[in-house]
């Protein structure tokens, strides 16, 4: 259903009660809410009020304790010895502190000399490694010569060859044309079969036995020289067997140590794959390990740019401290200028104040005698109670500022004592760094003891390589001694065998004529044969000279090929050495400018070390002057506080003089106390600049030690690179 519009119909009077019921409502919550509050206020009033009780009681409580010991000689004296024994501390210890200075810069100049030493026994390291290149080189060079010698061999022997080729080509020209004599000698003898019988039956007695005569005596001449020949023929054989047989174990021999050698040159030819693999992969690590040294370079020159701005900021800072340092003296200066003129007033005061009550007691007495002035009196006794409220108030005041004193007291004496955890923490790292050093020194002979024997054993086995390099030249011109002698050998046996074919020739020609001659003649069989079994064996010992004249050349070739592999293999180990030692050169390079940059972090490290005993200095010049004001301020506050005892009892007479007195000690009195408070402040900024230092000092003697580090390991892989390479060479 559709909602409506209701109207409410109150009896009269009744919204007025409702709103008074709700403000008496709000009455009563408003109240309870300010009576807790107030109760809340007056309960920490009250607390705070306490608290200033407690405080006043335990300040009046000291403020006796003082008045009673004030008096006291031994109190006196405690407090003027005690700044003198404060003084005397740190007089000590500034002693020791440069003590220990002294040591550390000791221990530095040693470091530095050894130092030294190091880089001498580098250089001559380097010294002998270059010393092994210039022998390197000249094994080169002899390497270059002894292949120049085996070029010129191979060419000999190529020449020698093409010769040998053209002897075998005639050889076979002549073999064909002795298959080409047998052939007409077989035509011959078919002819002389078929046309023999005839002549004999129709030839009479008398030619018959003149031509047998004829006959025989030209067989018997021809039996001679055949004979004669076939001696000739035979020892010129035997001889050619012998000589063959000679150059063939000749051939032997030297086809065996070429392949020893060839062995020998494969074998270190391995060796050196391996000890260049093993160098690529050394250089690879001091290329890694050079980048990563170059990346701590970098970030060693950030950090030293950081440092010196940091420095050149805590310089500003100490420029700063030290004009406010000179204002300070000037304003001591002034507060003592001051001083003097107050005890100058003081005295007068002094002086006037005893007149006065010279006076006052010259009028008491009168005034007793009268027996009258009861107002005066009255009036006197008030002012002297005033007096002694005000002495009683400033009483209090001093006591005040003995408490202060107190606290900076012992805040001085809290800092002492840090400073003194600081030295002896400071001593301690410079024993640690003391020990480490001692390590370092121990390792470093350790390694230098290391080296040396392994330079001993490297120079034994390079006198062993410069032996067996001897042996090798010495084998090498053996060789070419005996292959020149083979030449020549090889020549004269050319030269034999051409005379012989010439000789064989001429023979050929003879039989041929005398073939003839027989053909014409009709008789001579037997010689024929003869001939022709003299020409076979003639053709035999022509093709087994042939054959093994071929089977030498085989040999020779092969002997050439593994010569040619061997002097191969010798120029790829050459270039391998080669290309080891330009690394090696790079790796030395690099090395030296690692020693440069190392170099300039020790004078960057010097610097700073400077930097600090100079920042150490004036922390001592600014605690020496802390100390300095903090006794004036002491001594100021002992004269104020005698000052005010004796302005107290001049308070009669001198009532505007002393309240400008007490207003002028109090500005003074506070203007020596923030005097004093901008010296705690300066004093603790100084010092936390020599903590900065400090740390920046001892960041940068790790970062040295660290490149020292690494200077050295480079120089180890250095060393193990010129090892390497003695070793291949």
């Amino acid at each position: 259903m559709p909602l409506q519009l209701l109207q409410i119909m109150f009896r009269g009077g009744a919204v007025g009660g409702l709103d008074a019921r709700r403000d008496a409502a709000l009455a009563r919550v408003l109240v309870r809410l300010q009576a807790r509050a107030r109760g809340l206020l007056a309960r920490r009033r009250a607390q705070r009020l306490r608290t200033q009780h407690t405080a006043a009681r335990c300040i009046q409580r000291n403020v006796r304790a003082f008045l009673a010991v004030r008096d006291w000689p031994w109190w006196r004296l405690l407090v003027r010895v005690t700044p003198l024994l404060a003084v005397h501390r740190t007089e000590h210890r500034l002693k020791q502190a440069q003590d220990e200075l002294e040591t550390l810069r000791a221990k530095l100049d040693k470091v530095e000399s050894e130092r030294t030493h190091h880089k001498n026994e580098n250089e001559r390291l380097e010294t002998k490694l270059s010393e092994v290149g210039g022998e390197l080189a000249e094994e080169r060079a002899a390497a270059a010569l002894a292949t120049e010698r085996a070029d010129a061999e191979a060419a000999e022997r190529l020449r020698v060859e093409r010769d040998n080729r053209d002897l075998v080509a005639n050889n076979q020209r002549l073999q064909q044309a002795s298959e080409r004599l047998e052939l007409e000698l077989l035509h011959w003898r078919s002819a002389e079969s078929g046309g023999a019988e005839p002549s004999d039956s129709e030839g009479s007695e008398a030619d018959v036995s003149g031509a047998g005569d004829k006959y025989k005596r030209r067989y018997e001449r021809a039996h001679r020289e055949l004979q004669l020949l076939r001696a000739q023929l035979r020892r010129q054989h035997e001889d050619d067997l012998e000589q063959l047989v000679t150059v063939k174990k000749q051939l032997e021999k030297k086809v065996q140590d070429a392949y020893e050698e060839v062995e020998e040159q494969r074998a270190v030819a391995a060796q050196w794959k391996r000890k260049l693999q093993k160098l690529t992969n050394d250089m690879a690590d001091l290329r890694s390990l050079l980048d990563e040294q170059t990346c701590r370079n970098n970030l060693l020159e950030k950090r030293q740019r950081k440092f010196d701005s940091e420095l050149h900021a805590a310089q500003e800072e100490l420029k700063r401290e030290r004009a406010a340092k000179e204002r300070l003296s000037r304003e001591r200066d002034q507060a003592h200028a001051e001083k003097y003129a107050l005890e100058q007033s003081l005295s007068e005061a002094r002086l006037e104040l005893e007149l006065k009550e010279e006076r006052l007691a010259a009028a008491t007495r009168e005034l007793e005698e009268r027996g009258g002035g009861g107002d005066e009196l009255a009036a006197l006794r008030r002012a002297r109670t005033d007096l002694e409220r005000r002495l009683r108030d400033q009483e209090e005041e001093l006591d005040d500022l003995a408490g202060q004193i107190q606290l900076l007291e012992s805040s001085k004496l809290r800092l002492e004592m840090l400073l003194e955890q600081q030295r002896k923490e400071a001593r301690l790292e410079a024993a640690a760094r003391d020990d480490e050093m001692e390590e370092t020194r121990a390792n470093a002979a350790k390694k230098l003891k290391m080296l040396e024997s392994q330079l001993e054993s490297e120079h034994a086995e390079r006198s062993l390589l410069l032996r067996e390099r001897h042996e090798l030249e010495r084998r090498l011109a053996s060789l070419e001694e005996t292959a020149r002698a083979e030449n020549h050998d090889q020549a004269q046996l050319v030269q034999r065998l051409k005379r012989d074919l010439k000789r064989y020739r001429a023979l050929l020609r003879d039989a041929q004529t005398m073939l003839e001659q027989k053909e014409k003649e009709g008789g001579g069989k037997a010689q024929i044969r003869q001939l022709k079994n003299q020409v076979e064996d003639l053709e035999l010992a022509v093709r087994a000279a042939t054959k093994s004249k071929q089977a030498a050349e085989a040999e020779a070739a092969e002997a050439n090929a593994a010569l040619e592999e061997a002097t191969r293999a010798r120029a790829d180990a050459a270039e391998r050495a080669l290309s080891a030692a330009r690394d090696a050169a790079a790796a030395r390079a690099q090395l030296d400018d690692a020693e440069e940059e190392a170099a300039e972090l020790l004078k960057k490290y010097r610097a700073s070390t400077n930097a600090l005993c100079a920042a150490q200095g004036e922390a001592r010049e600014a605690e020496a002057r802390a100390v300095a004001a903090q006794e004036e301020a002491r001594n100021a506050k002992e004269r104020i506080a005698e000052l005010t005892a004796r302005l107290a009892a001049a308070e009669a007479g001198h009532h505007h003089d002393q309240h400008e007195a007490e207003r002028r000690l109090d500005l003074r009195n506070k203007e020596l106390e923030s005097s004093l408070e901008l010296e705690a402040t300066a004093r603790g900024r100084v010092e936390g600049q020599l903590a900065r230092v400090r740390e920046a000092h001892e960041q940068l003697a790790a970062e040295l030690a660290a490149a020292r580090t690494r200077d050295q390991l480079a120089a180890d892989d250095l060393r193990k690179l010129t090892r390497q390479l003695r070793s291949v060479d």
